[in-house]
C-alpha cells in the first residue's frame, strides 16, 4: 500500500489543478485572437459575359462593445479573462465580404463616407453597385460547466446594396453566425476558433441567399 501513496498523490494533485482550472477560467489578462474568415465555400458565380463593378463602403462598426470581441468567467461569474482581435473587426469582415463578392464575378473597389442612407447613395462612385453594411456583435464569451467549458460565439451584420444608376437600394437585411462548443479547457484557440465560424457562417450565410443573389440578377438584366 505504501508504494500506492505517491501515485494517488499525484492523481489528487492533478485533479485539483484541473478543477482549478475549469472553475478559474485558465487565464486571466487581455489576450489577442487571431480571428479568420475559414475559406472553402466559395459563391457561385452570378455573371459570365460581363463583369459589373461594386464599391464596397468601409463597414460601420454599431458594437455596443468595441474594445474588445469577447469575455471568460470564473464559476462565480467574475470575469477572469478579455479577448482582442489582431485586425479590427470590420475589417475582417469587409476583406471577407470582398472574397465572395469577386468569387461571384465582382469588380471590387474600396470607398468610405456612405452612412448607408437611401438619401445618400454615393452616385458619384464610378461603379454599377455600392454595398454597406454594419456590424452588430462579434462576440464570445466563456463560462466554466462541472466537467466543461462553454463557448458561444455570434457575429451579426446587416448589409444594404444599392443600384449606383438608379440610385435606390435593391436589398436589405441581416445575417448571423453563432457557435456553442464545449471544451475541456479554455484556450485562446478555441475562442479563434470559434468566433472565426461565427463569422464564416455569417458571411457565407449572406451569399447562398437567393434574395441577394435575384437583386442583383435583376437589377443587371435591366441595365443589360
Amino acid at each position: 500500500m505504501k508504494s500506492l501513496r505517491p501515485v494517488w498523490a499525484c492523481l489528487v494533485a492533478l485533479m485539483s489543478i484541473a478543477v482549478t482550472v475549469i472553475t478559474s477560467g485558465c487565464m486571466m489578462g487581455t489576450e489577442r485572437i487571431d480571428v479568420q474568415y475559414i475559406p472553402g465555400y466559395q459563391a457561385e458565380p452570378l455573371f459570365f459575359d460581363q463583369q459589373p463593378s461594386i464599391a464596397v463602403n468601409a463597414i460601420w462598426d454599431e458594437r455596443p462593445i468595441k474594445d474588445r470581441v469577447g469575455e471568460g468567467y470564473a464559476m462565480y461569474g467574475n470575469k477572469v479573462e478579455t479577448w482582442i482581435t489582431k485586425k479590427a473587426p470590420t475589417e475582417i469582415l469587409e476583406e471577407a465580404l470582398i472574397r465572395q463578392l469577386q468569387s461571384m464575378g465582382f469588380r471590387v473597389i474600396r470607398t468610405s463616407g456612405w452612412n448607408l442612407s437611401v438619401d445618400s447613395i454615393p452616385t458619384y462612385l464610378n461603379s454599377d453597385f455600392v454595398a454597406g453594411g454594419r456590424l452588430r456583435a462579434f462576440w464570445v464569451e466563456s463560462r466554466p460547466g462541472v466537467l466543461t467549458v462553454s463557448i458561444n460565439s455570434r457575429v451579426t451584420f446587416d448589409l444594404i446594396i444599392a443600384d449606383i444608376q438608379t440610385g435606390k437600394v435593391i436589398w436589405a437585411g441581416q445575417f448571423t453566425g453563432a457557435d456553442k462548443p464545449e471544451s475541456f479547457l479554455r484556450l485562446d484557440q478555441e475562442m479563434k476558433n470559434s468566433l472565426s465560424r461565427s463569422l464564416t457562417q455569417a458571411v457565407n450565410s449572406a451569399f447562398r441567399d437567393e434574395g441577394v443573389r435575384r437583386a442583383f440578377s435583376n437589377a443587371l438584366q435591366i441595365r443589360f
